[in-house]
């Protein structure tokens, strides 16, 4: 609804009236945009989940106790706890050094648990390992199948985990190839193959391997999360070519 304010003449209006916005832009000018009726590029379903994720962990955070609280401080500061990799697909934050402070901390693990489907942990995993990365990742596309035969060896989480796959296809823009990095998938860490059929774009879209032209260049990479939000070193990483 319109703001009019009246003398004589009119001196001001604001608001807006139909598809039209007017906005004041000095004590002598006012500008008249289009109402915009539909955003350009919504968010995703996958923004709205990491969205969902951050807003309930921040929740989380403040009903937790003074002693969980400092037990989180703790285990970021003693333990120089740091989920971010130097690089590799699960880098988050350019220029990482230090440890994280005892929330982000929790932000961070938790999120990692709720990247495999885990619950949200409370209490800090003070003491708690690293998990083993995988030793070694064998890709093999079968030319006129729809799937990429994933194999690897590794060990068990204790408590039990999931591996993570990530999967960046290429695309080439000006000239050059841009790789896009996606979780593809995850399994429960006492599995040691699995068959891929695609990955889902950051905005929902399903990319499946057989509508992927020839020659198209995938890599692949994975990880390990421990049942308690551990976060294992990144594998090497695997290029293959689907022919």
């Amino acid at each position: 609804m319109a703001k009019v304010t009246l003398t004589s003449p009119i001196s001001k209006i604001s608001g807006s009236v139909g598809d039209l916005t007017y906005q004041p832009y000095n004590s002598q000018i006012t500008v008249v945009k289009q109402k915009i009726s539909t955003i350009a590029q919504p968010m995703s379903a996958k923004q709205h989940t990491y969205t969902d994720r951050l807003t309930i962990a921040a929740k989380a955070w403040r009903g937790l106790s003074a002693a969980q609280r400092a037990g989180w401080h703790n285990f970021s500061f003693k333990n120089n706890y740091d989920p971010r990799s130097p690089g590799g697909t699960r880098k988050l934050i350019e220029g990482n050094e230090g440890s994280l402070s005892g929330y982000n901390s929790f932000i961070s693990l938790n999120g990692l648990l709720a990247s495999v489907g885990l619950a949200y942990a409370a209490s800090a995993p003070i003491g708690a390992l690293k998990p083993a990365c995988p030793l070694t990742i064998s890709i093999t596309w079968v030319p006129g199948s729809s799937w990429m035969l994933c194999t690897w060896t590794g060990a068990q989480a204790v408590p039990p985990g999931y591996w993570r796959i990530w999967i960046s296809t290429a695309s080439e823009i000006g000239g050059e190839l841009l790789f896009h990095k996606q979780l593809a998938t995850y399994v429960v860490d006492n599995l040691l193959t699995i068959n891929i059929t695609g990955v889902t774009s950051k905005l929902g879209v399903a990319l499946l391997f057989s509508d992927m032209p020839a020659n198209t260049i995938c890599r692949f990479q994975m990880d390990h999360i421990s049942g308690t939000g551990m976060i294992s070193n990144s594998s090497q990483t695997i290029e293959v070519v689907k022919t």
